[in-house]
């Protein structure tokens, strides 16, 4: 049970990285002052939200010590995968830059790539009849001009909906996309356009799996792409089937016990390539000082989500983070000029 009380200003010391000291005991884990365990608390109570247990999710729960603050007895390097071989920060273009254009169209994807940049983000459902289509939401409802769940519909429908019809600049007073043609890609259709880009892909269903693995392997597009998931059974599946071949970050439950394990200073990877997180989850502040330490530590990139002011970008470069995903391009393109870096992080020749 969450404790009770003034547990305000004990969060803000914690969840800002300046929680206490703790003891490490090789037998027995870590032990954890008061104030660990409040946070300890809000974190049980984030994972119960997520889901059915995990045995390591029960032992925060009840308050024994999971192995995953243990002390690891081998040191196991793994290769960087080429997705994460730029040294400095990278910038994404999130859903393809929606602040610029209707979100995971085509057209919003070009306007990043003749804006500079190299990373894409993007989502995928599976249509009814098994194509991988870029598209957030289940439904068509909220960005088009028409109804219905994309697992549902053949490819054709899908591909019949005005992708454009609701996209404003101005607050719904005009709709500048509305009526050009605007469709809903397939993400063949993006790894096939821009060869040179990386795409960061959450598949949103778990009947995107199969397919999203089969067309990876078909394009040879593996060290092009990193698979993210709101699901931490769906980025299991697909790492059995990709055979060693993907990237992927951690899911939700292993965020949450990442940022629980931080407090240590050591984090394990969990097999997992990057962490892909917002700065916050309700009360919960993930991105701090300590666990950006503690993910540098595993080899571990942080990547946040989805940051679309000036303030909070230039935040997260001095705390060290190594990419953001906005959807102001011209606005995280702007941040990263004024700070000489390149979008897609790889470092300058000095002369």
């Amino acid at each position: 049970m969450a404790p009770t009380g003034s547990v305000a200003c004990r969060y803000s010391r914690i969840l800002t990285g300046d929680a206490a000291e703790i003891a490490i005991d090789g037998e027995n884990g870590f032990v954890v002052t008061h104030e660990q365990r409040s946070l300890q608390a809000l974190i049980g109570s984030w994972l119960h939200r997520l889901g059915p247990p995990s045995s390591t999710y029960r032992s925060v729960q009840d308050g024994r010590t999971p192995n995953l603050f243990r002390p690891q007895r081998k040191s196991h390097s793994k290769q960087v995968h080429p997705f994460l071989a730029p040294a400095g920060p990278v910038a994404f273009a999130h859903r393809g830059g929606a602040g610029e254009a209707p979100e995971n169209t085509l057209q919003a994807f070009e306007i990043a790539v003749n804006l500079g940049y190299s990373y894409l983000e993007t989502d995928v459902h599976c249509t009814g009849d098994g194509v991988l289509v870029a598209f957030h939401d289940d439904r068509l409802d909220r960005v088009t001009d028409r109804t219905g769940r994309i697992a549902q519909l053949p490819l054709a429908a899908v591909r019949a909906a005005d992708a454009g019809f609701t996209f404003s600049l101005d607050g719904a007073r005009t709709f500048p996309f509305r009526g050009r043609g605007i469709r809903i890609p397939t993400l063949e259709e993006i790894l096939e356009r821009w060869l040179d880009a990386r795409v960061n892909i959450d598949p949103k269903a778990d009947m995107c799996v199969e397919p999203l693995v089969a067309l990876l392997n078909r394009l040879g597009a593996w060290q092009r792409v990193c698979i993210g998931s709101f699901s931490d059974r769906r980025l299991r599946r697909i790492r059995a089937l990709a055979s060693g071949q993907a990237c992927t970050s951690m899911g939700p439950h292993a965020v949450a016990l990442a940022r629980l394990a931080a407090i240590s200073g050591t984090i394990r990877r969990l097999d997992a390539d990057c962490l892909q997180v917002p700065i916050h989850h309700g009360p919960v502040q993930i991105v701090t000082p300590r666990f950006v330490a503690a993910a540098h530590r595993a080899h571990l990139p942080v990547h946040v989500w989805t940051i679309n002011d000036t303030a909070a970008m230039n935040d997260l470069l001095d705390l060290g983070v190594d990419g953001i995903m906005s959807d102001r391009l011209e606005l995280l393109r702007d941040v990263f000029t004024r700070r000489d870096l390149p979008l897609n992080g790889y470092r300058r020749p000095t002369t």
